[in-house]
C-alpha cells in the first residue's frame, strides 16, 4: 500500500512521481507482492491522472472523519 506520496511543487511534471511509484512497485515485488494499491483523494486530479497513466484503477474509496469541536 502506497499512502501519502507527495511531490513538492518545484519537482512536479519532472517524472518524480512516476519514479517514486515505480520504485515502490519494484520494492514490493522483491518482497513477494503480486499487486500494489495506493490511496489518493478523489479531487486530486493531477495525482489521479498519473495513477491512471501508470495502470491503476479505482478499487473503492474512503474518507476521514473528525469530531466537531
Amino acid at each position: 500500500m502506497l499512502h501519502a506520496l507527495e511531490v513538492t511543487s518545484d519537482e512536479r511534471r519532472k517524472g518524480v512521481g512516476t519514479m517514486a511509484v515505480a520504485a515502490a512497485v519494484k520494492w514490493a515485488a522483491t518482497k513477494g507482492a503480486d499487486w500494489m494499491s495506493l490511496a489518493v483523494v478523489t479531487d486530486n486530479e493531477p495525482a489521479n491522472q498519473l495513477y491512471r497513466k501508470l495502470g491503476f484503477q479505482p478499487a473503492g474509496h474512503y474518507h476521514y472523519r473528525r469530531a466537531a469541536a
